[in-house]
C-alpha cells in the first residue's frame, strides 16, 4: 500500500512540495489527485467537489483545471506531433480557434525558453531537458488551477529551473 491515512489540503496560490524517499508514495498521490490512477479507498476533493466520484465524462472539465507533468516527458509526448502541435493540442480540445491556438502556443513556448524556430521539430529532435520544457509548456496552455510535477524539473538545466 503506497498511501495510508493521507490528508492534504492545498490552499489556492500556494506551492507545496512533498518530500520523502523513493517509493514512499509521492508520485502515486500526485497521480491519484490528477485522476491518472484510481485510489483503492478514500476521497479526493478539489474546489469543493468530490472528484473521486466522477466518471470519465464528469472528469472532462476537471482535466482542464489540473495538469500533471511526468518525470520523464518522453513518455507523455506524442512522437508523431510537432512541438507546436503538442502545445496546441489542449487548446484545440478546449475548442479554441486555430489562430488563437497558434498564438497562445508560441507565447507559452517562449515562456519556457523554447524558440519558435523549433516549433516544427518532433520530440525526438529535442534534448531531455527541452522535452521536459515542452511538456511543461503543454501543461500550462490552459492555465490550470493545480499543476502537479513529478520531479518534472530534474531533467531541466539549472539556469532554466
Amino acid at each position: 500500500m503506497a498511501l495510508d491515512g493521507v490528508s492534504l489540503t492545498i490552499t489556492r496560490g500556494t506551492t507545496v512540495a512533498l518530500t520523502g524517499p523513493s517509493g514512499s508514495g509521492k508520485a502515486t498521490l500526485g497521480r491519484c489527485i490528477a485522476r491518472l490512477e484510481e485510489p483503492t479507498s478514500g476521497e479526493i476533493w478539489f474546489d469543493g467537489q468530490n472528484i473521486s466520484a466522477l466518471d470519465d465524462r464528469g472528469l472532462v472539465p476537471f482535466r482542464k483545471q489540473i495538469q500533471f507533468i511526468f518525470q520523464d516527458a518522453g513518455t507523455a509526448l506524442n512522437p508523431r506531433f510537432s512541438a507546436i502541435a503538442i502545445v496546441e493540442e489542449p487548446l484545440v480540445i478546449a475548442g479554441w480557434n486555430p489562430q488563437n491556438c497558434r498564438r497562445r502556443a508560441l507565447e507559452i513556448m517562449d515562456q519556457v525558453q523554447l524558440s519558435p524556430t523549433w516549433a516544427k521539430r518532433r520530440p525526438s529532435e529535442f534534448s531531455g531537458g527541452q522535452r521536459q520544457r515542452l511538456a511543461i509548456a503543454r501543461a500550462l496552455t490552459l492555465e490550470p488551477q493545480l499543476l502537479i510535477l513529478d520531479e518534472a524539473l530534474s531533467g531541466v538545466d539549472v539556469s532554466i529551473q
